[in-house]
């Protein structure tokens, strides 16, 4: 029988636990009478990761987990001696540091002080933690970024969303291990540990190799101060009911990137045939259209496709549609996500997302009291009004739905609903002709595409398809809606803030699961 490693949140207490079965609601079980909690959640005890479904805690088998409590959260190892330690004064940065300087004791400091001496750089530097808590920039660690993230980066993988991510990840760490970090020796150091230990983070903009990480990082993490700083100086409304949940990453995606990985290196092409391929593409669309050649084309482009991408600006589609004209259509965003979440079997994927929506598509319906019968369309609109933002500060959620009434026939239809601005957000029109729909786009970036299937569940996957095909963040205001989807049916664990409508619709559709 399976055995599984599994700490408290606390990390004082871990215990090998056998389970029959490789099942989430067991293994709960058994931490139970184990660890003396009554866990809520089992998370992966390196980041924190929320382990839900069985089949991942079978994948992950070999990796320890921990058991949260309700009310628990997950920290990193290092965050609760460092609770422990006292604020110690802050020196001067190591570059201001020009001659050798007196540190005076402070004799109204009764807790702790310095000692009155004359310290140098060099005396600072071979000291193994620094007057401010802070080891030497040449002793700094760098972080263990995520399972996933971390086999990306060492197949090589050079993306922008591997690159945010690894990022975010870092800013998480420094922020939360050292939080008193500013010198810029510390960002070099990190910056060229980061770039030895993964040369695909490397980028030719600056002087060394990693300046533009250094750059990237250092404005992430004052930017978090900033924020930080701000919250706390918030003067908290008791009325407000709209609180949100503390963000642990600022990426709008967390992606599944080792499923990409061995894709782009296994499946990766010289660039001449890359370029034979796409011409291929495009007099494929331009004659027979074979669907079947060009999901073919389609998967044998994917990886140098994903490269290409992240030279474009950001929020930019209409450049691959040109390049590659068969997303025009629907069916070829669809296979394209299909196949970015499960390779070896994208029809599976298809049919899991498929099954979740449908059953968040019952909990909406029930929760807004709609008839049995309901349309669709009425379903989707309802689950994106319990899930928005509409009060508290901040960005208000807006519909990402749109629907024309009236339209009598395809020839009839208002054409000045298919224009989008450039590097608009994706969005979802539905034309009706009563109760019929009769035609769905997506509409982004001056750009069309259509869904032939005229099926609401279809064009809600095509919707979220869009932002992971394209590689696009969600806007503030329809973050909470996909954001939802992203977290429910597609699977990846949405990480930014969440609003109140947000959690608590979840916490009813997590009930209903479970039943």
């Amino acid at each position: 029988m399976p055995v599984l490693k599994v700490w408290n949140s606390k990390r004082d207490k871990k215990k090998l636990v056998i389970v029959s079965e490789f099942s989430i609601a067991i293994l709960k079980e058994k931490v139970t009478s184990k660890l003396d909690i009554i866990p809520k959640t089992i998370v992966l005890e390196e980041d924190g990761t929320e382990v839900e479904d069985d089949d991942v805690l079978e994948e992950l088998k070999e990796k320890t987990f921990m058991a949260l409590a309700d009310g628990e959260e997950w920290t990193l190892p290092d965050q609760i001696i460092i609770e422990e330690i006292p604020t110690l004064p802050t020196l001067p940065s190591l570059q201001a540091i020009q001659e050798p300087e007196l540190i005076v004791e402070n004799e109204n400091d009764n807790e702790m002080s310095l000692p009155t001496k004359v310290e140098t750089v060099a005396n600072l530097a071979c000291r193994t933690v620094l007057p401010n808590g802070l080891p030497p920039p040449d002793k700094i660690s760098v972080p263990d970024l995520s399972p996933s993230l971390k086999l990306a980066l060492q197949s090589g993988e050079k993306s922008a969303q591997i690159f945010n991510q690894t990022l975010k990840e870092c800013e998480i760490f420094y922020t939360t291990k050292y939080p008193t970090i500013a010198d810029s020796a510390y960002y070099q150091a990190i910056g060229k540990k980061m770039i030895t230990k993964y040369p695909s983070l490397a980028y030719a903009d600056g002087t060394n190799p990693w300046s533009f990480f250094v750059f990237k990082l250092g404005q992430r993490i004052r930017t978090q101060r900033w924020r930080e700083n701000r919250k706390s100086k918030r003067q908290v409304n008791d009325d407000d009911d709209d609180s949100e949940t503390p963000s642990t990453s600022g990426v709008s995606k967390k992606f599944r990137l080792g499923s990409k990985t061995k894709e782009a290196t296994n499946n990766d092409i010289p660039s001449e045939d890359w370029n034979n391929h796409v011409t291929e593409i495009q007099k494929e669309w331009e004659g027979k259209r074979s669907v079947v050649h060009l999901r073919t084309l389609l998967d044998q482009t994917r990886a140098g496709r994903s490269k290409w991408m992240t030279s474009l600006k950001a929020g930019k589609i209409a450049p691959v549609i040109s390049k590659f004209p068969c997303f025009e259509e629907g069916i070829f965003v669809l296979h394209e996500f299909y196949s970015i979440r499960n390779k070896a079997n994208p029809e599976k994927a298809k049919n899991d997302m498929m099954t979740k929506l449908e059953s968040l598509f019952q909990v909406a319906s029930k929760q807004k009291s709609l008839p049995e019968e309901a349309p669709e369309l009425d379903i989707l609109q309802a689950l994106e009004d319990l899930v928005s933002k509409k009060k508290g500060k901040g960005q208000k959620s807006k519909s990402c739905i749109k629907v024309v009434k009236n339209v009598l026939s395809l020839e009839n239809i208002p054409k000045k609903h298919l224009d989008s601005e450039k590097e608009s957000p994706p969005s979802l029109i539905v034309f009706k002709n009563e109760d019929e729909v009769l035609v769905i786009y997506i509409v982004a970036d001056g750009c069309q595409i259509l869904d032939t299937t005229r099926c609401i569940r279809t064009a809600v996957m095509l919707l979220i398809a869009s932002y992971y095909v394209f590689d696009l963040d969600y806007p503030a205001i329809y973050g909470q809606f996909l954001g939802f989807l992203q977290h429910w049916v597609v699977g990846d664990i949405f990480t930014q803030n969440k609003c109140t409508n947000w959690i608590n619709f979840s916490e009813q559709y997590r009930a209903h699961v479970k039943k």
